[in-house]
């Protein structure tokens, strides 16, 4: 009693920092196409503040920092073999996701943003939802 944070809780703090990194660092990604916009009126994103390539830089940091919560999560809460799976094929599909782009070539952003993340998106929930079935 009294404690702000009881150990059972970590998996649930955790699963919080992983959706702001993924979601940060796909918004970012997202920020990318609106760089003229964001300088014109004044917003302050990460690309339109610093340039495509450190959003980039910062974006696959967030994607790495979920990815290794992700695994935190697991260790923390002995989940099975499907969500191991299901993180290593997330972790892939982060690697794809920005391949897709580079300083030099946005060509590919939507399907980065709006594929890749519903494909990363279900992965994480099916894999999860199956190793608790499972257990």
């Amino acid at each position: 009693t009294g404690s702000l944070l009881r150990p059972a809780d970590l998996p649930a703090f955790l699963l919080t920092a992983i959706v702001t990194l993924w979601i940060g660092g796909f918004d970012i990604l997202y920020a990318m196409q609106d760089i003229d916009v964001d300088k014109r009126d004044g917003l302050h994103s990460i690309p339109a503040r610093f340039g495509v390539g450190t959003g980039l830089t910062v974006a696959r940091l967030c994607h790495l920092f979920s990815v290794a919560l992700l695994v935190a999560v697991g260790l923390l809460t002995g989940l099975g073999w499907p969500y191991w799976l299901g993180v290593v094929v997330a972790a892939a599909l982060f690697i794809y996701e920005h391949r897709l782009i580079s300083p030099t070539d946005l060509s590919k952003l939507d399907l980065a943003f709006f594929n890749v993340n519903g494909y990363i998106s279900v992965t994480i929930f099916v894999a999860t939802l199956a190793a608790l079935l499972l257990s």
